[in-house]
């Protein structure tokens, strides 16, 4: 079944009201909380005017303060969370689910619905769960480079990000986030 303009709105306004009423922050298409030392969003948009697609992240929240002081972004830090969440340039988060909803006509069950399914996952995937722990002894990360080097930094553990950033530089991958021409690993080492 075909999801009108609408029709996306009111699913939207559900997503909003329901996440809110749950702690959460919102924005147009997105979700995000801080949790303890973690920060969780959540980005979902409807598809070919029939499916809600949504993708759950987390990244320690200390991890944004770390990039953009790095990239030389300090007054990023002034802004609200929803950068963290949204910006362009903001610390890579994981990825810990991505998933879809058919639309079956009831706004309100799929609002309620997508909603529950992203606490009972974030929930379940922060369990006794050390962020840092997790980005250094994972391989298979977006931006894995640039997480291991945030996780090094947090965890007071400098010349590992160092080695990091210098073999990088190496293998001529500057980074994907650019400052003023200088990558993210350039700006690591400056």
């Amino acid at each position: 079944m075909k999801i009108n303009k609408q029709v996306q709105m009111q699913i939207f306004k559900q997503i909003k009201d329901i996440s809110i009423r749950e702690g959460f922050k919102a924005n147009s298409s997105s979700i995000y909380k801080v949790m303890g030392d973690n920060f969780v969003h959540v980005d979902y948009l409807i598809v070919e005017s029939k499916k809600l697609v949504f993708r759950i992240y987390v990244k320690k929240y200390s991890y944004d303060k770390i990039f953009w002081t790095i990239l030389k972004m300090d007054e990023n830090l002034k802004k609200k969370d929803s950068l963290r969440a949204t910006g362009a340039f903001r610390a890579p988060s994981i990825l810990i689910k991505k998933g879809e909803y058919e639309y079956l006509e009831d706004v309100k069950e799929l609002s309620e619905s997508f909603v529950s399914e992203v606490i009972t996952v974030i929930n379940s995937f922060l369990v006794d769960l050390d962020i840092n722990k997790y980005v250094i002894t994972h391989e298979d990360l977006q931006d894995n480079m640039i997480l291991k080097c945030l996780a090094y930094i947090d965890a007071d553990k400098q010349s590992k990000a160092v080695l990091i950033a210098k073999k990088e530089l190496e293998n001529e991958n500057k980074g994907r986030f650019e400052n003023d021409g200088k990558g993210f690993f350039e700006w690591l080492l400056f």
